[in-house]
Formats: C-alpha cells, sequence, structure tokens
C-alpha cells in the first residue's frame, strides 16, 4: 500500500467514525443537558460515581479479553478460513460472557464495601448491587464490538454506536424527567441493556456461526487471549482506576458536587474533543497488528497516523477553546462555568496526546508486555499524583494545569522508549505539522489569558481560520480530498 492510499484509509475510516461520533456527540449534548438540568451537579456526581465504578468492575473482570481479542482475530484473520474465524468468535463470546458473570458477582459482593467508600454510608448498598446487572451486559457488549473491530467491520461497529446512542437517549429522558435522582440507577441498566443488545444485532447479522463450545474449551483454547489480556488489562483498568482515585479524593475534600463539575469537564474532553481518538483507534489498532512483521511499513502507519489525528484535532480544539465558556452555558448550565479553567489547559494538552496516543499504540501492537506494564503503572502513577496535587493546591486550575504537565511528560516519555526500544523515528513532515499546530494551539491559549478584551475575540478567529486553511491544504496534500469529494457527488 503507497503512502497515498494509507493516508486515505486513515481519513475515511476516521471520517467514518467522526460521522457517528457527530451524531453521538449530539445525543450526549442532549444527554447531558437533560442530567444538570433536572439533577444538577449534585445528581450527576452520583451518576458519575456509578457510572466510572460500572467500569472499573468491568475492567476487572474483562481482564484485557476485549482488547486482545481484536489482536487475535486482526493478526491471523488473512489466513483462517471461515470455520477457524467462526470459532475464534465462539471462544472469545464465551469468554467475556465469563467475564461478565464474574463482574456481577464482584459488584454484588462489594456492594456494602463501595458505599460506605463513596458515600460513606452503607445505606446505598442497593445501587451497586442494581449497577451488576450493567457490568454483566457491558461486558457482553465490549465482546461483540471486538468482534466486529477485529474482523475490520468499521462501517457496522459505527451503526452499532450510532443506534444505541439514540435508542438509549430516547429511553432514558422520561425517567430522569419523572423520576430526576431516583432514575439514575434505571438509566445505567437501560444503557447498558440497549448497548449489548444493539451491538448483538449486527454481530448476528454479520455471522451465522453454529460452533457449539464449553466454557472449559474456550477458557483452554482462549488462554493467551487471557494471558495476553491481563497484562492489556492494564491499559485500560488503571486509567479508570487513576479517573476513580481523582473522583473518591474530590468527593472527600469538596463533596459530590465538585465531582460533578470535575466529571463534566471529563465529558466535554471526551465528547468533544476525545471522539478523534476513539475514531481513530478504530481502525489504527487492527493495522497496526496486520503490519506488526515489516518494520518500514509500522513505522510509516505511526507518523501517518500522527499527522492525520493533528491535522483533524488541532481546528476542533481551537473552536472548542474560544468557545468553551458559549459551550458550558448553552449546553449544560452557569452552574458549571467553574470548569473553564481547567478545560483552558486540558484542551492545550490534548495536542500532546494527538501524538503520543499513535506512538503507545505501538506498545500493544507489538505484544511488548514487560514495556507496556511498567510505562502503564508509571505514567498512570504519575497523572494520579500530578492531579491530586494540582486539585489540592489550585482546584480546577491545577487540575487542569496538572493534564497539561502530564501530556507532555507523556509525549516524551513513550518517544524516547520506542525510539530506543523500535527505532521509531518521526520523519521531518510529521514534525513540522505538529509544530505548525503547537504554534497554532499556543498563540489561542496565550490570548485565552487576556479574554476580558473582546478586540481580541476577532484575531481567536483570524487564528482559527488559519489552524483550518492550513490543516485542509496539508490534508490535500497527502491525500487528494478536494477531488475525492468530487468523485463522491458524481
Amino acid at each position: 500500500m503507497d503512502n497515498k492510499s494509507s493516508y486515505k484509509t486513515i481519513l475515511k475510516s476516521t471520517s467514518i467514525f467522526g460521522s457517528v461520533q457527530l451524531v453521538t456527540i449530539i445525543t450526549a449534548i442532549i444527554k447531558s443537558k437533560i442530567i444538570t438540568t433536572l439533577i444538577g451537579s449534585y445528581g450527576y456526581g452520583i451518576y458519575s460515581v456509578l457510572i466510572h465504578t460500572s467500569d472499573l468492575i468491568k475492567q476487572i473482570s474483562l481482564v484485557g479479553i476485549d482488547v486482545s481479542g481484536v489482536r487475535k482475530i486482526a493478526e491471523e484473520n488473512p489466513i483462517k478460513n471461515k470455520n477457524e474465524l467462526q470459532y475464534n468468535i465462539a471462544v472469545i463470546s464465551k469468554l467475556v460472557l465469563i467475564s461478565g458473570f464474574i463482574g456481577f458477582i464482584l459488584a454484588t459482593t462489594l456492594s456494602l464495601f463501595l458505599s460506605t467508600v463513596i458515600f460513606l454510608s452503607s445505606s446505598y448498598w442497593y445501587l451497586f448491587f442494581f449497577l451488576a446487572l450493567a457490568i454483566f451486559f457491558n461486558c457482553l457488549t465490549a465482546g461483540n464490538n471486538a468482534i466486529l473491530q477485529g474482523n475490520s467491520k468499521f462501517s457496522q461497529l459505527a451503526k452499532s454506536n450510532l443506534i444505541s446512542n439514540i435508542i438509549g437517549l430516547i429511553l432514558i429522558i422520561p425517567f430522569f424527567y419523572f423520576f430526576k435522582i431516583d432514575a439514575i440507577i434505571y438509566v445505567i441498566i437501560i444503557t447498558a441493556m440497549v448497548n449489548y443488545f444493539v451491538s448483538k444485532y449486527f454481530l448476528r447479522f454479520l455471522f451465522i456461526p453454529n460452533v457449539k463450545i464449553s466454557f472449559k474449551s474456550a477458557i483452554k483454547s482462549g488462554d493467551n487471549i487471557i494471558k495476553f489480556g491481563s497484562l492489556l488489562m492494564l491499559l485500560s483498568f488503571l486509567p479508570v482506576l487513576a479517573n476513580y482515585i481523582i473522583q473518591i479524593f474530590i468527593g472527600r475534600i469538596d463533596g459530590l458536587n465538585e465531582v460533578g463539575l470535575f466529571n463534566v469537564g471529563i465529558v466535554i474532553l471526551n465528547t468533544y474533543v476525545g471522539f478523534i481518538f476513539s475514531a481513530m483507534s478504530m481502525e489504527y489498532y487492527p493495522r497496526l497488528v496486520a503490519q506488526i512483521s515489516d518494520f518500514k511499513k509500522l513505522s510509516n502507519s505511526v507518523n501517518q497516523q500522527i499527522e492525520i489525528s493533528l491535522l483533524i484535532i488541532t481546528p476542533i480544539l481551537i473552536l472548542f477553546s474560544i468557545l468553551s465558556e458559549f459551550f458550558i452555558k448553552i449546553f449544560f448550565s452557569l452552574e458549571f462555568i467553574p470548569i473553564l479553567p481547567m478545560l483552558d489547559w486540558a484542551i492545550f494538552a490534548m495536542l500532546f496526546k494527538a501524538v503520543s496516543f499513535p506512538i503507545g499504540y505501538l506498545f500493544i501492537a507489538k505484544a511488548d508486555s514487560k514495556v507496556f506494564v511498567k510505562t502503564s503503572i508509571f505514567f498512570n502513577s504519575i497523572f494520579v499524583i500530578f492531579c491530586l496535587f494540582g486539585y489540592y493546591l489550585k482546584g480546577f486550575n491545577g487540575l487542569g494545569f496538572s493534564f497539561l504537565i502530564y501530556y507532555f511528560i507523556h509525549l516524551i516519555g513513550v518517544y524516547l522508549i520506542s525510539s530506543k526500544r523500535y527505532n521509531l523515528k518521526l520523519v521531518k513532515n510529521t514534525i513540522q505539522i505538529f509544530f505548525f499546530n503547537l504554534l497554532f494551539c499556543l498563540t489561542i491559549f496565550i490570548l485565552n489569558f487576556y479574554s476580558e478584551i473582546q478586540l481580541l475575540l476577532v484575531l481567536k478567529f483570524f487564528v482559527l481560520s488559519g489552524s483550518l486553511v492550513y490543516s485542509l491544504v496539508t490534508l490535500n496534500k497527502l491525500v487528494p480530498i478536494f477531488s475525492y469529494f468530487k468523485k463522491e457527488r458524481k
């Protein structure tokens, strides 16, 4: 595959998931508006803590099977016959079913303990007891999505995410309207069930497996998936744990109201900015795995992914940085304005993540367990330390600054490791694109400190226009996007 074809593949897959994520953003906006309007920041704090508890237990019980399952299918898929493929799908399906039961048991067993730790009272044990049902369905959904992703069924995976988001939104609105805070646990369960049944529909539509396999055989056949997955679990578990610790810390110092504010900030970053990373990773990871034996292709893929990431995300970062206060007022409420200082720093930090994110995937694709275990523990540990100190000293302002420092250190760290261990080099074109976009973001970041001067708003939009033009022109050099869209119209 030549360079232009590679760029086109990256751009096409990103546009597929990006367009779906656009609808996801709209549904997330409506959902956030409903929650924050009807139950306020305190209710949102409860909702966020329960969601992150669910994610934490899910990651533990899955032991990375969802990620290692993608790798198992992707690395051998081209040489597998249909029967082997169906057998592997059956194995992964059984493994995630076992994981779902483990997650269910963990949540119910720890319900009293979790209630005491989070709410300082054992009276809310029933919330975690019911949360176990959502965890069960979330595990099954993760397995279904892994099978779709491993087989490069990106369009179907995108449709699954799109439909489940829309259906979930329609179903939860009446619950929050009539039951307010009491609806939180029901909403979480309903969302998990909708996600599962929609993903199951697309899985059955693509594959009609007649493979029957016992749980014992699945565990035996999936031994490598479980072993590798247990290491990969750190990649998904540690960030969730880190975020969970930060929430508990904030809750203990300032209460659930501040936890709600913090989580709105995280939702904004993940929804309005971070969706680009989700969209890219769907195609990027299987592609890296497929190229794992060809270092030249692997290195090219990393550089190309960084370039596309930067060119797409920078105008989005700048736009949101300019309009962040407006977005919060419109899509949330004035109650959430205190998180603006955190967002100013954190949005800038996403530029560094746009470079470190593609590099970090090398460790997983290479199955270099020694490296990614050590780096995961180290980086997540310093992330927690920075955030706790930042929040303790300067509140949300300090928390945002901690985000920026962390992602800068993370970029330097993963690049030095991959450069030394895999001989990865960032090419001239990649470095040039990074520094141009860094200049745009740095300009906006400085201008934000003088937000009281209304005249500077014109200058900010001038910088946005420059960034957008630069991204489009550069993208057109990499992939003839203008001629591509003309062909599409014909």
